[in-house]
């Protein structure tokens, strides 16, 4: 058994261990409250009917995930489940002395709701107390990164949460930044926000800050590009959290925060692939690429790979390229090869061929075409480097204008 299978084992008894003494603790002293004391009639009362409200309450405990949440994180939801707990044992409790006919106060059933919700909830809830102050006393290691936030919405209000709750990230929230001018002067867990985005800068050296995490994934791309030009100034570590279309499942955690990528920068929404028609068109179909070991080219097979060609055909002057691609396909696909005639058996994603040639060459592109018979032609194989191919403009013009004529 793992080590922390046995942690988890060894917590869920200690558990059980301690609401059972604060199962029947919470009984003697709703006596006690009711009456001033317990007498000697009341204790063997109590300890007659002690099995059946025990386990009744352990079971109940047990289906309101008592057992099985992670208090370290625990919030409103952990304590709403605490308290249905608490109340539902009760009214089993109620049940069962109606059920009997055995008569006592009822104060005494409301003392014991109360006292177990308390004694149950208040140790659960102290961890994650403890875990929340324990940051503070413990000195760090190495120097906190100062973080700040810009977004003071749900999502800024999480990102805030999860920096504090992950010590080992070493990255501490000090402000938040948001345009929304009601929110000036406020505070997301002790955060203060503290302006809009004109004042990044100047909040960025006030408060001597080392990284910056962007976080409203409901933003164009249009207002990221103009809050991360204004973090550029700072010189800072640029961080994102995704935008909503990348955050399909609805998770927003620290481990979806990723650096800025260019994508976030173009001064307009990402066109979106229509994934249905690309299917239509590439989906058991033969499809060759040009070029395919170029960085466009290359892209476009990674891409091709995912919609299930019956075959890949790749074709490419610059060996290199072209062979670490072929092992890359190799990797991540059940490829079948082509080699000399020779056909594998079995289950493949698609067949990949790979041709090596170039598209200036004529009667090469006619062998390639003739043989491989493609359905789809993508032609990635162009001189594409504007500035260095002005100064070479013979070569441009017979690599992009004949190759592509043949």
């Amino acid at each position: 058994m793992e080590k922390n299978q046995k942690t988890r084992i060894v917590r869920i008894i200690a558990l059980v261990l301690f609401d059972i003494v604060a199962i029947n603790l919470a009984f003697y002293l709703s006596y006690y409250l009711r009456f001033d004391r317990v007498s000697a009639a009341d204790l063997a009362f109590i300890m007659r009917h002690a099995p059946f409200f025990t386990l009744t309450s352990l079971v109940v405990f047990y289906f309101f995930r008592l057992y099985t949440s992670v208090w370290r994180y625990a919030s409103t939801d952990e304590l709403i489940q605490v308290v249905a707990a608490a109340f539902f044992s009760t009214a089993l409790m109620v049940s069962y002395f109606i059920a009997f006919q055995i008569t006592i106060p009822r104060s005494i059933f409301v003392f014991w709701g109360i006292l177990t919700m308390l004694f149950t909830g208040g140790l659960r809830m102290s961890y994650r107390l403890l875990r929340h102050l324990s940051p503070r006393v413990r000195k760090p290691k190495i120097p906190m990164r100062r973080v700040m936030i810009i977004g003071a919405g749900d999502a800024g209000a999480v990102i805030i949460r999860e920096l504090k709750n992950h010590s080992q990230l070493n990255s501490l929230p000090v402000v938040a930044i948001d345009d929304n001018i009601t929110k000036r002067g406020t505070y997301i867990n002790r955060v203060p926000i503290v302006g809009a985005r004109k004042d990044i800068v100047r909040m960025v050296k006030q408060h001597k800050i080392d990284e910056i995490i962007i976080a409203i994934p409901s933003a164009s791309q249009h207002e990221i590009r103009e809050i991360v030009g204004e973090c550029q100034k700072t010189g800072c570590e640029i961080k994102i959290l995704p935008g909503i279309y990348e955050l399909i499942d609805g998770r927003i955690d620290i481990h979806a925060i990723r650096k800025v990528k260019i994508e976030d920068l173009l001064g307009r929404d990402e066109v979106q692939l229509d994934r249905q028609k690309a299917n239509r068109i590439i989906t058991g179909k033969t499809v060759l690429v040009t070029g395919a070991g170029g960085s466009i080219g290359s892209e476009l097979v990674r891409q091709l790979a995912l919609y299930h060609p019956n075959e890949l055909v790749l074709f490419d002057f610059y060996e290199n390229s072209v062979y670490d691609l072929q092992n890359e396909l190799s990797r991540n696909f059940s490829v079948q090869h082509y080699d000399n005639g020779y056909e594998a058996v079995g289950n493949f994603d698609f067949r990949l061929r790979v041709f090596i040639g170039s598209v200036r060459d004529q009667q090469r592109v006619h062998e390639v075409l003739h043989e491989t018979r493609p359905d789809l032609i993508f032609h990635a194989a162009a001189h594409k480097h504007v500035p260095l191919m002005e100064g070479n403009p013979k070569e441009a013009v017979k690599n992009n204008v004949f190759g592509t004529f043949n």
